[in-house]
């Protein structure tokens, strides 16, 4: 029995240390295999247009939902508030690298002289993200007021 016993936990052992075969530990430190992490995707929203409002024009308002993630995102919605427009639009299926545009014709100047947006894509986190903190935007065009463009929900320029 205790050949056996002993033969069970050399096997035990092999399976244990065979992802760090032939790495070279320092002695008394415990080598601990560690798991692959699951691909995900990420979804941002970005507004592309218009940088500032001029004069007393409505202007189109074009806007972005990427996946910049490493894995594909299911179908979802994205929020849109852009004054007097609020609604879910949908998203359809995304690769990695894919995006999905809209243009609302009529960001306008309305009786003052901003437009105030708000874009949330996966609002309701049924899709599971790499990050979950950048899918929302929020801005104000203004009249000869210039932000920039394109501006993401990430920080960054895509």
């Amino acid at each position: 029995m205790r050949t056996t016993l002993l033969g069970m936990m050399a096997a035990v052992m092999a399976i244990a240390q065979a992802p760090f075969a032939g790495a070279q530990l320092k002695k008394g430190i415990e080598a601990v295999p560690v798991a692959k992490v699951a691909a995900k995707p990420d979804l941002i929203v970005c507004k592309f247009e218009p940088a500032k409002l001029t004069g007393a024009q409505r202007q189109q308002l074009r806007f972005r939902v990427y996946n910049i993630g490493k894995a594909a995102a299911p179908y979802h919605l994205l929020w849109a508030d852009i004054g007097e427009f609020k609604n879910k639009l949908p998203v359809p299926p995304l690769n990695p690298g894919e995006y999905k545009e809209w243009i609302y014709p009529q960001a306008s100047v309305g009786g003052g002289s901003q437009t105030v947006y708000t874009f949330w894509v996966d609002r309701d986190l049924w899709i599971s993200e790499s990050n979950e903190g950048n899918n929302r935007l929020d801005g104000v065009v203004k009249m000869n007021a210039s932000e920039p463009v394109p501006r993401c929900s990430d920080g960054m320029m895509h």
